[in-house]
């Protein structure tokens, strides 16, 4: 009976120390999740103003090259 209780509570500390590895590993994948969400982000911000930059730019090459025929 008394080893019993022990493997009761070898069980219960196991599983007390699985919910909390759970628990830390889920907060890491919140905070990737997050992480990676924000360099999307920026991502397409950035992207977004380099074709503006080059439209420009290809707007001015069409300009100069006209200009000089």
């Amino acid at each position: 009976m008394m080893q019993m209780q022990a493997t009761v509570g070898e069980l219960k500390a196991t599983s007390q120390y699985l919910t909390a590895a759970s628990r830390a590993h889920g907060a890491k994948l919140d905070r990737i999740s997050h992480i990676i969400f924000a360099a999307g982000t920026v991502l397409t911000i950035a992207l977004a103003v380099a074709g503006f930059v080059l439209d420009k730019l290809w707007d001015g090459m069409i300009l100069l090259l006209k200009a000089a025929h």
